[in-house]
């Protein structure tokens, strides 16, 4: 019942606020719609035959404008873009409904690596909520087995839907009978399940923990107001999971939480992007109420609580695209405070503006260090050092530029295979030979991409997000400095010996200058297109500050920044002289000719142009089907170069595509008798066994990666070289029986994965996202041509909103 009040307020929310039909020229205007036609369907199960309480939700597509009467099409648009929203209010609504019905209480639990808090019930035991809700290893080892009789009974293995449909059956078989179950028959499966992990009878746990009444009991809000200026603070804390259930009513919530609440909300939206709309902000109120552990005594006291926190987001931002003024007899949309005429408001704030405006600044100011004319002639005109190489035109000239620019920030665009690495080559060399050895740095957004770069153009390189961190040490260091030669002093006029301290001097000084920017340096970024705006904006102060220069290499029709984006392209556009990289190299024969069709052709699918598609038509590049036949069609192809030898790997758009690809490799490999099917539990689900290939998703400095024979702690305790980063490829070549994984990289050495770093941050390495595979590395050319997968009969997937 209280799932059910949500869903209809929800949709009662969606049908006032939302729901809207174009009418007028060219739909011009948004008008609002009496209502919609919806069906909902009740689920109480998931695929794995959990309890997982849904509905689904069918909306027509035809509604009746409110202005006219007349039948119309529903802007799916305006649904699509609130639809994060509306499932974030949902969920405040039914741990509303749930408290004021049970008396039930709610705290705030970590889900695990790259997932973000949530709310559970403080009743519930996270044993019973994993017994419910994860696989294991035995049900991996039932979807062997069902595997195996698979390739007995059609004599052919099963394809990577075929494979991920066994694996469901398999969950449902190692918990229930293989019958449809009727809702009673599950109820009784699920107390007999319960029962077991509780250790007594779930029915009588049940009623105990739900016992208590509704409360009538007034909130304590769980706000940090003792913070000096509160109002304004953007590193307030939230409490979650109270002592008690508490019950508000809206009154109860004054204006100083509300401007507490509004501040976060922004600071969770401003992080993640440089622009935002309304629904970003009442998602991230939603979230931000959640979590400050609040719960009301009406549905109406939280609607009114959720608008006065995101109009008070919504009065912090600032308007990009202000309404027209009205005129006498235009309609007004109740919602927004707009003319029906009017885009929907798009917003950023101060602090973006501010930061976007100092890049700016930084592309224009021209203290920055340069090299000489005769210098740069000298190397760009010469082979390149160790690579025997000459620059071609486009790369010199590029050179050429960002050496004489004398811009603090500096930008150079280069689309995919145009040789952006092949010139930052050139660069270093050009810079080294007027400013010294060392005094260009490289910086990427991963760690394994910072070692990619640092490998290939011999610099030293790090990731973007460690960089910056070690910026806030860098004055206990400094100051650590000074008191080493304070006490250098004190000795030499003591005349004691002070070969110790001289020791530490130079560490400290080391140490120091390992994360120091000095005049006349060059920091590279590479592929800075994928670097957010706070990062970007750091890194050129710091330039600016140290007489340093700032470079940005990348290209913005390419992958964009998880964060707030959009400033690498604000940076390209912003000079008309902008150096940029326009031959592309990538596409040969195997005479070593240019594919120039191909390259023509890639130049055109990044500008958008789709006349590129028959150019890759005409050379029999598409592989078409439904998604089953692509996910076969993909593994096929790694397959075949695995056949041969080659490190191949699969690219998927999304999370879902990577496991179901991940399990159809592995069951390939189980059934070749190169991967062993019992392994260690990883936690997506998957398992990994001896020779299975997994990657790494988070940096940890403090485990060795095999590179370094003889790896060394600093004084902070993490190592100092060869570290496991996001990213890292290896082989499992045996595992423990506490999750302990023993893995060695290519060409490197064994290495010891704990079993807390493999259960959350261990995944399969077959297939990843395009943003995960940036510094894999693989064998540059297969012997086959690349292939272009669609889809057929299915609707393109928009991208989903960054909410």
């Amino acid at each position: 019942a209280a799932h059910h009040r949500a869903v209809a307020s929800t949709i009662r929310l969606i049908e006032t606020d939302v729901a809207r039909t174009r009418t007028g020229h060219g739909g011009a205007a948004r008008v609002p719609v009496r209502g919609l036609i919806a069906a909902g369907f009740d689920h109480h199960d998931s695929r794995a035959g959990d309890p997982q309480l849904h509905t689904h939700v069918t909306i027509a597509n035809r509604v009746q404008a409110a202005s006219d009467g007349q039948w119309r099409t529903l802007d799916s648009r305006s649904l699509y873009a609130a639809s994060v929203a509306h499932s974030d209010t949902y969920d405040l609504l039914l741990a509303d409904n749930l408290t004021r019905t049970l008396g039930v209480e709610w705290e705030v639990r970590l889900r695990g690596r790259a997932r973000n808090p949530r709310r559970e019930l403080a009743a519930i035991p996270d044993h019973l909520i994993i017994e419910f809700s994860q696989r294991t290893a035995a049900i991996t080892a039932a979807k062997d087995a069902a595997i195996d009789t698979f390739v007995t009974k059609h004599h052919r293995q099963p394809t990577g839907p075929e494979a991920v449909r066994i694996r469901q059956q398999a969950t449902l078989e190692t918990r229930q009978p293989k019958h449809v179950s009727t809702l009673a028959e599950y109820t009784d499966q699920w107390t007999r399940r319960a029962d077991l992990i509780l250790g007594s009878d779930a029915t009588a746990w049940a009623y105990h923990v739900t016992a208590a009444p509704p409360t009538d009991r007034t909130i304590t809000p769980a706000i940090d107001t003792a913070t000096p200026d509160a109002t304004t603070s953007r590193a307030s804390t939230f409490a979650a999971g109270a002592e008690h259930a508490r019950l508000a009513a809206s009154s109860a919530i004054d204006e100083q939480t509300v401007e507490i609440l509004a501040a976060a909300a922004l600071d969770q939206v401003e992080g993640k992007r440089a622009t935002w709309s309304r629904w970003n902000l009442v998602a991230a109120t939603c979230r931000t109420i959640g979590s400050a552990g609040l719960q009301f005594a009406t549905e109406a006291d939280l609607l009114a609580v959720r608008r006065r926190v995101a109009a008070a987001a919504i009065e912090r931002s600032v308007l990009l695209n202000p309404a027209n003024t009205p005129n006498v007899s235009t309609e007004i949309d109740a919602a927004t405070g707009r003319s029906i005429y009017d885009a929907p408001e798009v917003f950023t704030s101060l602090e973006v503006l501010a930061a976007e405006g100092a890049l700016l600044e930084a592309t224009e100011t021209t203290t920055a260090p340069t090299v000489s004319a005769d210098i740069v002639d000298s190397v760009v005109t010469a082979p390149l050092p160790g690579r025997d190489q000459l620059l071609a035109p486009d790369q010199a000239a590029a050179v050429r530029d960002i050496c004489a620019s004398g811009r603090v920030c500096d930008v150079l665009i280069g689309p995919a295979g145009t040789g952006k690495t092949t010139t930052m080559a050139g660069l270093r060399a050009t810079w080294e030979h007027e400013h010294g050895k060392g005094s260009v740095l490289g910086l990427a957004t991963s760690a394994v991409a910072a070692e990619v770069l640092g490998t290939e153009i011999a610099i030293a390189a790090e990731n973007t997000a460690q960089w910056l961190a070690q910026q806030r040490f860098q004055p206990g260091r400094k100051q650590r400095i000074t008191q080493l030669e304070t006490r250098r002093a004190d000795a030499i006029a003591a005349g004691t010996p002070i070969g110790g301290i001289d020791q530490a001097i130079a560490r400290a000084r080391a140490r120091y200058d390992q994360w120091a920017l000095h005049p006349g340096q060059l920091l590279v970024v590479d592929e800075a297109g994928m670097a957010d705006l706070p990062t970007l904006n750091a890194l050129a102060a710091q330039a600016q500050a140290s007489g340093a220069k700032l470079l940005l290499v990348g290209d913005h029709a390419q992958l964009p920044a998880i964060g707030a984006g959009g400033t690498f392209q604000l940076l390209a556009e912003h000079q008309p002289d902008t150096p940029q990289l326009t031959d592309i190299r990538r596409f040969t024969n195997s005479d070593g000719a240019i594919r120039q069709w191909e390259a023509d052709a890639s130049l055109k699918l990044r500008r958008g142009d789709p006349t590129a598609l028959d150019a890759y038509a005409a050379h029999d590049r598409f592989t078409d089907g439904d998604a089953d036949a692509m996910i076969h069609a993909a593994h096929q192809a790694w397959k075949a170069d695995h056949a041969r030898g080659l490190t191949s790997l699969l690219i998927a758009a999304d999370n879902e595509t990577v496991q179901a690809l991940n399990l159809t490799v592995r069951a390939d490999l189980i059934e070749a008798g190169k991967v062993r099917t019992e392994g260690v539990p990883l936690h997506d689900g998957t398992v990994a066994g001896i020779g299975d290939r997994i990657i790494t998703r988070r940096v940890d400095r403090h485990l060795p990666d095999g590179t370094n024979p003889n790896p060394h702690t600093d004084e902070r305790g993490r190592l100092a070289a060869g570290f496991i980063k996001n990213g890292t490829v290896f082989t499992v070549t045996g595992v423990r029986r506490d999750g302990t994984i023993r893995a060695q990289a290519s060409g490197s050495r064994p290495v010891i994965l704990p079993a807390d770093y493999v259960t959350q941050h261990v995944e399969l390495g077959y297939a990843v996202t395009a943003h995960r595979c940036q510094g894999v590395t693989v064998d540059p050319r297969t012997g086959r041509q690349p292939r272009l997968h669609r889809h057929r009969h299915l609707p393109r997937r928009p991208r989903q909103p960054q909410q």
